[in-house]
């Protein structure tokens, strides 16, 4: 591969087997509350109502009038065309459901004046009207079904894409439960919410104008007398729905806490079992729930006094006895007919109801927005940096349109098949022989802590295939070198490049084609032995739309000898043919849990291997292995180390003695540099300044007790 820009796009973080840093705090600026201490509740903490921490950008949006709900509008732009089809039949649909009540009460007025021939006329276009509206009803629920599902599927799959090309400092800050709850619940809420109502927005406003029509045209009185209420109902649905809108944005932050705590728990079972902590972190549980359930129950008590005083007693109870009584009048004096009375009767109902729909619509609609302004804040999160770069293949145009993307996609498929053919994962002569690594002046703080500086003015300059050991106590910068490398974060200033171009500058794809890191705790994904090999080779691993099968299989005999080539350097074919009971296509579970320690971090080598990286940066990859385990990895480690440039950080000296050079860092910058011999012959620092010497002392020390 040499220093070209060759490869194809992966998915992200294809070639790394996990995150290296230096332990950057979990920051809670999402979501503000108190942290929980396990306990009672007279020692542990008071957790608050959660109130949400945006960037200065997503406040500002939010604070636009009406910012949630334009939001939420533009959403259902793309699925406009079942929205229009579902509308169209609504309409279709109402005249019929309004002429029923209609139908009712002329067919009374006939039994009452004895015209039996004119009640069955009436009772068949009851019927008439009934089947129709029923039939289009079917696929008014059908339509507006399908346009939220679509919505919801079209929103989890933006917002999903959103999340993935965040940068790493937005994983620190927000809570994995946070980001799943506004991914499920958030997404569906805002879809059921927007399309039902356009619905019943449309239905309300239809059937209003046709019920006072009807009333106006039969006894405009009365008409009046209908809609004395509507003021106050108005005025009690505003009120109500600016409630709503506000509790609502508390309630989805409580949710998502809650779920953010019980996500913790699962994710760390096994520490949590260990410590015997399960009725800890229930009470941490149950300490959220509670905000979550008072806030819902303060809602509910809104809601009832809602319904009580417009629906049962304003509307039900006023509204119906003073039209009974007034019309009864009316027809004492021979202004109006019972038929009549009982005609508005039934609509009055459907009127008041309608307007209840109405003003619920946009109450709904206000509610929904709140949950829409969160999810857009993460869709329309810009990263601090991008994944994107200006460095691409040779002769190839940014694929910034189909047909450029299509060419992309094939010239990158390509240029892998030939990597896949031609690549040497054999131990002899892989990466074609590295890259060179310049670190220039860098300074470099975690976003969550930018007050403390990690790198400070550190510089470091690694030839073409040399391996460069980085030494020294926790916390003095050598994984966030490493974090630098691959992009996790940038520098505040300084350069940090490969073959003399800036790692920003790069493709996110070919960046992590080039570079693999290996750190202390591999993560397996969920899938089978193969699956995790080829997991680097994202798009590749499958067939291309147009392939035939000779290609197809083609692809897939490269695919299983390069495979195997891969597992057997990373001395991981062996057992896996051996001692795993269905060989590469026995499932790993999550995070690899079926399997040891030794056995992922070599399956985690060999998908390394599969990508022929150029550069690769080992972190502690076997400090947490027995004895056995390390010797087997270490053998596989030698193996991928042949031809490729490699940065090792490891705290057991005895591994990076032979290391071409090894650079001992403290507080951020380099303090001393050279072989294991050269640093060894240096005399101890009289002022006590840590030096390698001291740090071989201390070890050789430690290991005579």
């Amino acid at each position: 591969m040499g220093g070209s820009s060759l490869g194809a796009p992966l998915l992200p973080g294809s070639a790394m087997i996990n995150v290296a840093q230096d332990s950057p705090p979990q920051s809670t600026a999402s979501v503000q509350g108190a942290r929980l201490v396990p306990g009672n509740n007279d020692g542990g903490e008071h957790v608050s109502e959660p109130k949400e921490t945006v960037g200065e950008e997503a406040e500002a949006r939010r604070a636009r009038r009406g910012y949630g709900t334009l939001q939420l509008l533009r959403i259902a732009q793309p699925h406009r065309s079942w929205l229009y089809w579902g509308c169209a039949v609504l309409l279709v649909r109402l005249p019929l459901s309004l002429s029923i009540p209609h139908w009712v009460a002329e067919t009374i007025g006939c039994v009452a004046r004895d015209d039996l021939d004119g009640a069955y006329r009436n009772v068949a276009y009851l019927l008439v009207c009934g089947t129709g509206d029923a039939i289009l009803d079917f696929w008014c629920v059908y339509l507006f079904g399908a346009a939220q599902q679509r919505i919801i599927r079209g929103l989890r799959l933006d917002l999903y894409a959103a999340i993935l090309r965040q940068d790493i400092a937005f994983f620190d800050a927000t809570k994995s439960g946070e980001i799943t709850s506004r991914l499920t619940a958030d997404c569906a809420e805002m879809a059921n919410d927007l399309t039902w109502v356009f619905r019943f927005t449309i239905e309300a406003l239809v059937r209003i104008g046709g019920i006072l029509a009807y009333m106006f045209y039969r006894s405009w009185r009365l008409g009046l007398l209908a809609l004395a209420i509507v003021p106050v109902t108005s005025l009690i649905n505003r009120s109500y729905a600016t409630f709503m809108h506000r509790n609502q944005e508390k309630v989805q932050s409580a949710l998502a806490e809650a779920n953010s705590v019980a996500t913790e728990a699962i994710g760390a079972i096994r520490t949590v079992a260990a410590f015997a902590t399960e009725p800890s972190e229930h009470e941490r549980y149950r300490r959220r729930v509670d905000v979550y359930f008072r806030l819902i129950m303060r809602q509910f008590v809104v809601q009832g006094l809602y319904y009580a005083m417009c629906n049962t007693f304003l509307i039900n109870t006023v509204v119906q006895g003073a039209l009974l009584a007034y019309g009864s009048y009316l027809h004492r004096e021979h202004l109006l007919d019972a038929h009549v009375l009982l005609a508005f009767m039934l609509y009055q109902g459907q009127l008041q109801e309608y307007f209840q729909n109405l003003f619920n619509s946009f109450t709904s609609l206000l509610k929904s927005s709140g949950a829409a302004a969160k999810v857009i804040d993460y869709i329309e999160r810009r990263p601090r940096y991008a994944h994107g770069g200006t460095v691409v293949i040779p002769g190839m145009e940014s694929a910034s349109s189909a047909a450029a993307a299509k060419r992309y996609e094939s010239s990158t498929r390509e240029v892998q098949t030939n990597r896949l053919w031609d690549a040497s994962i054999d131990g002899h002569g892989g990466g074609s022989g590295g890259c060179a690594v310049t670190l220039r002046n860098v300074f470099f703080a975690y976003p969550t802590r930018p007050e403390t500086e990690v790198l400070c003015n550190f510089s470091l300059e690694v030839p073409c295939g040399q391996r460069i050991a980085l030494v020294g106590a926790s916390g003095n910068g050598k994984s966030t070198v490493f974090s630098l490398l691959v992009h996790f974060y940038e520098a505040r200033s300084g350069t940090v490049a490969l073959d003399g171009v800036d790692v920003k500058e790069m493709r996110h794809e070919l960046l992590h084609q080039r570079v693999a890191l290996v750190s202390q705790e591999p993560v397996l994904m969920s899938g089978t032995v193969e699956e995790n090999i080829l997991y680097g080779l994202g798009a590749f691993a499958h067939a291309a739309d147009g392939d035939d099968a000779a290609a197809v299989e083609a692809r897939r005999s490269t695919l299983r000898a390069r495979m195997i080539a891969a597992a057997t350097a990373a001395n991981a074919h062996s057992f896996i043919m051996h001692e795993l009971g269905d060989g590469y296509q026995t499932p790993v579970g999550e995070r690899g849990v079926q399997l040891s320690g030794g056995q992922k971090q070599r399956i985690a080598i060999a998908r390394c291997l599969m990508l022929d990286p150029q550069l690769l940066l080992l972190d502690e990859a076997t400090s947490a292995l027995d004895t056995e385990s390390e010797a087997a990895v270490q053998l596989a480690l030698e193996t991928a180390m042949v031809g490729r440039t490699t940065l090792i950080i490891a705290h057991r000296l005895s591994t990076v003695r032979h290391a071409d050079q090894i650079v001992m860092m403290h507080a951020g910058a380099v303090v001393e540099q050279g072989t294991h011999v050269e640093l060894m012959a240096k005399q101890l620092p009289a002022d006590g300044r840590p030096s390698y010497r001291h740090l071989v002392g201390e070890q050789v020390e430690s290991g005579s007790r």
